[in-house]
């Protein structure tokens, strides 16, 4: 990784001039006409972002908004402008979707889902042809061509900014520096509610709120069926694990949280397409173990639903996680507070 430090200084020049020419005003944000929720991170991958773009969905409709999430669909076959969802029935494969904006899709059944590496032309598109009056920019931090009301960063806690170098030599995206302009700051997988002083004094350079959250496994819902059970019915039961996770660690941690027998953890690649090889191995190991179920991640499972009919007679299941702010209060505050 040495030798692709001074790549990295180059690459920390050239967006550091980009994020001065919109400071300027020479590059200018488009305003879509709605109220705007960017979600985003300073690292590659793994911060936990689509539980908090769930969470900010879930507030906006028990407050009577009608959102829409736009998404550059990472690893999509398709290209351009993509309809995913249009809040009443799911249009398009996972191939031409990509794994989270489907997720996304299928868990908001009654929210417009689109896809689209131009977020601006995305935003134009949903506001003129469907009633919404609010937007979520998925993974928008560095996509500063859409005016946004709350910018709002997400820092893994297990993590130290300071350690990672900047892309290519690390997975940091951003200087430090670019805080200053997040309005908020989400330390997410928080598990001790009481270091709120700690996390405030490792975000010097921001002027916004400072929040932290958790993931709690809320359920377990049947990939077949989409019927959302008690997290007991695994725990002290033989399970088979499978994901294709930025951190399957996390993944396992979530398993063990809720004492699930794990007999055999079989893990792919982020974003992994499963082949009829990958069900294959899954399936051989559970005959393996005699496991009574086999387990996933929610994104996993949307990538898995052309392999159902191999999945018979036993459950698939795959964990229903939600984000829970600790300041949940201020945090709703936030969110619907008018500006930015």
């Amino acid at each position: 990784m040495f030798l692709f430090v001074p790549f990295s200084w180059l690459y920390a020049i050239i967006i550091a001039l980009r994020n001065w020419l919109f400071d300027k005003g020479f590059l200018r944000s488009a305003d879509t006409g709605c109220r705007v929720y960017s979600v985003g991170n300073m690292t590659m991958g793994g911060t936990g972002k689509t539980p908090i773009v769930s969470n900010i969905i879930t507030v906006l409709l028990e407050h009577g908004y009608k959102p829409a999430i736009i998404s550059r669909g990472y690893r999509r076959k398709s290209s351009g402008t993509v309809l995913v969802s249009d809040g009443r029935n799911i249009l398009v494969s996972v191939e031409d979707s990509g794994d989270e904006p489907m997720m996304l899709a299928e868990r908001f059944r009654n929210v417009v889902v689109i896809v689209d590496s131009n977020r601006v032309r995305a935003a134009k598109k949903i506001a003129k042809e469907f009633e919404i009056d609010a937007i979520v920019l998925d993974d928008g931090f560095q996509h500063r061509y859409v005016k946004r009301d709350k910018d709002i960063v997400l820092i893994d806690s297990n993590t130290s900014l300071s350690d990672i170098r900047m892309i290519p030599a690390g997975t940091r995206r951003e200087p430090l520096s670019s805080l200053k302009r997040a309005d908020a700051v989400m330390f997410t997988k928080v598990n001790d509610r009481n270091v709120q002083n700690y996390l405030q004094r490792n975000v010097l350079e921001m002027k916004g709120n400072v929040f932290s959250s958790s993931v709690t496994v809320k359920g377990m819902r049947n990939v077949a069926n989409g019927i959302i059970q008690s997290v007991d019915m695994v725990k002290g039961r033989s399970v088979i694990a499978f994901c294709g996770i930025a951190k399957p660690e996390n993944f396992l941690t979530s398993l063990q949280a809720i004492h699930a027998d794990v007999k055999e953890f079989i893990g792919f690649k982020d974003h992994h397409m499963f082949t009829e090889r990958d069900v294959e191995k899954i399936l051989l190991a559970r005959q393996k173990y005699s496991a009574d179920i086999v387990v996933t991640t929610e994104k996993d499972a949307v990538r898995l639903k052309k392999f159902l009919f191999r999945f018979v007679g036993f459950p698939l299941v795959s964990l229903y996680i939600e984000a829970d702010v600790h300041q949940n209060i201020e945090w709703k505050k936030f969110l619907l507070q008018a500006g930015a």
